[in-house]
């Protein structure tokens, strides 16, 4: 799994933009890690490597799968 620092700072914007709270926080992360969790397991032993981009914060189906 690898997180860049873009996908990080997509995060702290839409929670500044739109004055989410630690719980909105929380379910931005899980919508993202349940998608790989579901790429992870519909591949298993295919996926290399799964890196999340800024994109995927506001689509988590946009996880990128190497």
């Amino acid at each position: 799994l690898i997180i860049l620092e873009e996908y990080i700072e997509a995060i702290l914007d839409k929670l500044s933009k739109e004055e989410k709270s630690m719980r909105d926080l929380n379910n931005i992360i899980l919508a993202t890690l349940s998608e790989a969790e579901y790429q992870l397991l519909s591949n298993e032993g295919k996926i290399k490597q799964l890196i999340l981009t800024p994109e995927v914060v506001t689509d988590p189906k946009k996880i990128q799968i190497k």
